[in-house]
């Protein structure tokens, strides 16, 4: 029995020993779960398996049974997202190829039980030859599973772009569009056709040139080929604003974004100008530094990188100050300021100029505007709204400037447009000025007194209503009263800040007054009581100017003189224009020509006075309306003239042979009835007669006879004869003469023929000796006058230098030529070669032939 039993074991043991043989000699055999050798999936399709193990023989091991650790080979990973195969094992966890998968076999082979124990899921497209082992048996040969792997459907989309590319142009370089299912593989069979493919991207342009439309559509069967779509070949351009940005593609629900892609500029073809903090407005004061970019842009406003360097620009579009004139500024590179107009040299970097400190852009306006500024190369120029809006206020006050009329009238509101406007220092109106801040003194180099102004009415404007918008307006207002001239007005404040005007005339105001002067100006003089004295009438303003707007013949009246004594009663006389003596009168019975205010003597004429009674006589003229004010008169002395006549007064009775009692003068009279006070009778012997009574008069003069001959013999022109004068002889009635030895009482210069001659008076009783010389002013008080009684007379001027003789009337003016009746008389006339600078007087020399007394007196001389 022992025996028979190990034989058994024995071929059992070989049994046994026989099948583990065969068993290692055995495989493994891959199939689908339908018991396919080929399969035909779609990536991320479920395959269910079904694994077999055989012996060499090919018989189904039964024994291979319970839980064997298989490693799955033959299949790749997913492109994207890379995605392992994997089988499913015994447990469900899906395990990927190459790690060990439990799966359990039962009687050699393994099926899927309950989506469990070897579903496999290929996710790469390709033709993959499956292989399974469990290390020592492996599938091999024909007994491994052959696998189509498709791609499957549409997933996503993948970008492959070149970076960068140019706003505008088409897209250069590799540029594809992949369609893809989900793990990345390549949807060959995709078509834009059926599904259209929409382009976006995050930049703000447009994306065009794709598809049937050239836009930004794919939507033609060809515009994918194999899946993949070339971009650069359908010329895909992007417009717009440039930078880094993505581009998405959207069809049938699925999406794919690029990666960040550049988008450069395209060349400039603009300059944009703003200020360097990027603004579009600038509001800055005149003469302020504002620091500017200059950017160089394409189509699209994108900056061109590429404009870099030193350019040349030009600036345009603001004005120059008004006052001083100074142009808009930018600095150059260096920092220098150059005027708008001229080349600047400007560095860009990067397409951009910016601002750095003071250079390379820093812009100064200085006129008051609101302006668009513009910068151009040459070639490239900032337009519409790239160009920089700037609006330009006032600086801080600076100074004055003044807009007046001339010529004003003193005395008188300014007419005319008469401002003063407050400027800054480039003169621009200082709109926000305030005289109740800032108050304003207005002065004139003239001197004089300003009014009108301000709430005092005076020379300072200090109201916020005396200047309106920067501008005040003075006509109406402002009166300047003082002397006439041309001067100029200044404008100051506490603070400094002034300005000055132009010359302005100012010219006199209406005439208020009339002021008498002497041909020469003079205001007080001595004469002789019917001696000529020429007048100079001024109408002057309330300042004393010369009221020049008086002109032309008034009619005035004379005041201010007496008439002479009776029984003389000659009244004080001027001529007027036509020469005509004319009382003075309470009435305005004178007529005067003025020219320019001013009223001369004209020969004769317009003006020549004569005093006859001896007082201090102050003179004025009136024309009914302006007067003679007390400071404007003329004060006038006048003294007597030669003597005329004597005038006796003889107590009666009186007792022969003794000296006279009572009241017994004799008194010199001038030719108008004043007592010649100036009488001498040393000079002028006074012989006293008696007519009617025969006897002999003594007790006179230094002799004790009938004449006077002493200085003292006249007091103040009378001499007092009581207790000195007798008469001796027949007793009874008579009368007493007095008989000066030289006759006064004729007075030539009367004559209208020597007065048109300009000859001065000469007084005569009897010749005198030849050679004798007696001196008088002449009529026009100018000059003496040489009196050769029996021979000559002759004005004698320190101005003459030569003279020249002529026989009348020769080339002498008319005046010299009229009145000459006496035909007994032979005349030469001279005239001054060296006349008197400005007047023209004729100086005149009457040379007369010896005659008798009674000649001359017959001639009227």
């Amino acid at each position: 029995m022992r025996k028979l039993s190990t034989i058994i074991f024995a071929i059992v043991l070989l049994f046994a020993l026989s099948a583990e043989g065969m068993r290692a000699q055995g495989r493994l055999v891959l199939r689908t779960g339908a018991g396919d050798s080929t399969v035909t999936v779609a990536t991320g399709q479920q395959q269910f398996l079904s694994i077999t193990a055989r012996t060499a023989l090919g018989v189904i091991d039964s024994s291979y049974t319970g839980l064997k650790n298989l490693t799955f080979s033959g299949a790749n990973t997913s492109p994207n997202p890379a995605t392992h195969p994997t089988v499913e094992d015994n447990a469900g966890v899906a395990q990927p190829f190459g790690a060990p998968t439990t799966i359990v076999f039962v009687n050699g082979v393994a099926s899927v039980t309950s989506n469990n124990n070897g579903v496999m899921t290929l996710y790469r497209a390709e033709n993959p030859s499956i292989s399974v082992t469990d290390g020592t048996i492996s599938t091999s040969g024909t007994d491994r599973l052959l696998a189509t792997v498709n791609p499957g459907t549409l997933g996503k989309f993948v970008w492959s772009l070149s970076s960068p590319q140019t706003n505008g142009a088409n897209f250069t370089g590799t540029n594809f569009l992949t369609a893809q299912d989900d793990w990345g593989n390549t949807v060959t069979s995709f078509s834009a056709l059926a599904t259209n493919v929409t382009i976006t991207t995050t930049l703000s342009g447009i994306v065009s040139g794709l598809g049937g439309l050239n836009t930004n559509v794919l939507n033609q069967a060809g515009d994918f080929v194999s899946g993949v779509a070339s971009l650069t070949t359908q010329q895909m351009k992007y417009t717009g604003v440039g930078g880094v940005g993505t581009f998405t593609a959207t069809g049938g629900g699925k999406t794919g974004i690029s990666n960040a892609i550049l988008i450069k500029a395209a060349p400039a073809t603009r300059l944009v100008l703003r200020t360097a903090a990027g603004d579009s407005t600038a509001n800055l004061t005149a003469g302020t530094a504002q620091n500017l970019r200059i950017t160089a842009k394409d189509a699209n406003g994108n900056i061109d990188s590429t404009y870099a360097g030193t350019k040349s620009l030009t600036f345009s579009g603001a004005d120059p100050s008004p006052s001083p004139v100074t142009p808009p500024t930018v600095s150059n590179s260096s920092g220098t300021d150059v005027a708008f107009g001229t080349a600047t040299s400007i560095s860009f970097a990067n397409g951009e100029a910016v601002a750095n400190g003071s250079n390379n852009g820093v812009m100064r306006l200085y006129r008051t505007q609101n302006k668009i500024v513009s910068v151009t190369d040459g070639s490239l120029s900032t337009s519409g709204s790239e160009r920089l809006t700037v609006n330009v206020s006032a600086g801080s006050l600076g100074k004055f400037a003044w807009a007046l009329v001339t010529p004003q009238t003193s005395g008188v509101a300014f007419t005319g447009l008469d401002t003063l406007t407050a400027q800054d220092d480039y003169g621009n109106t200082s709109t926000s000025m305030d005289a109740s801040v800032t108050p304003v003194t207005i002065t004139s180099s003239l001197g004089g007194s300003i009014t009108g102004l301000g709430s005092g009415g005076n020379n300072i404007l200090n109201r916020s209503s005396d200047f309106s918008s920067g501008v005040a307006v003075l006509n109406g207002k402002l009166v300047f009263t003082g002397a006439s001239g041309t001067g100029t007005f200044t404008a100051v404040t506490g603070g400094g800040k002034n300005g000055t005007s132009v010359g302005i005339v100012i010219n006199a105001g209406t005439a208020v007054r009339l002021v008498v002067r002497t041909s020469l100006g003079d205001s007080v003089i001595s004469l002789a009581a019917g001696v000529a004295q020429g007048l100079k009438i001024t109408a002057r303003d309330a300042s004393g100017n010369i009221a020049t707007g008086y002109t032309g013949a008034k009619a005035l009246n004379f005041f201010g003189a007496s008439v002479s004594p009776a029984p003389d009663s000659k009244n004080p006389t001027v001529s007027d224009n036509a020469g005509t003596l004319r009382n003075f009168s309470a009435s305005q019975n004178t007529s005067i020509t003025f020219t320019s205010g001013v009223a001369t003597i004209s020969g004769a004429n317009n003006g020549i006075m004569r005093l006859y009674k001896v007082e201090t006589a102050l003179i004025g003229a009136s024309d009914g309306t302006i007067t003679t004010a007390s400071n404007d008169l003329l004060n006038s002395t006048v003294s007597p003239g030669g003597l005329g006549r004597f005038n006796m007064v003889i107590t009666s009775p009186q007792v022969n042979g003794s000296a006279f009692t009572g009241v017994n003068t004799v008194t010199a009279i001038d030719s108008f009835g004043n007592v010649a006070t100036n009488f001498s009778a040393a000079s002028n012997n006074v012989t006293v007669a008696a007519s009617g009574l025969t006897g002999t008069i003594s007790g006179l003069g230094s002799g004790n006879t009938n004449v006077l001959n002493q200085s003292g013999d006249f007091v103040l022109g009378i001499a007092n004869v009581t207790g000195k004068m007798k008469y001796t002889g027949t007793v009874g009635s008579g009368t007493f003469s007095a008989t000066s030895a030289i006759r006064e009482d004729r007075h030539i210069g009367q004559r209208d023929d020597q007065r048109r001659c300009g000859i001065a008076p000469c007084h005569y009783r009897q010749c005198e000796p030849a050679g004798r010389i007696r001196t008088e002013p002449d009529d026009y008080g100018q000059g003496q006058l040489g009196e050769h009684c029996d021979q000559l007379y002759r004005r004698q001027e320190p101005s003459v230098q030569r003279f020249e003789s002529v026989d009348e009337p020769g080339d002498l003016p008319d005046r010299f030529r009229q009145g000459w009746v006496c035909p007994t008389i032979r005349r030469t006339f001279l005239r001054d070669l060296q006349q008197r600078p400005g007047n023209g007087v004729w100086y005149v020399q009457r040379r007369f032939a010896p005659l008798s007394c009674r000649q001359r007196h017959d001639c009227g001389e």
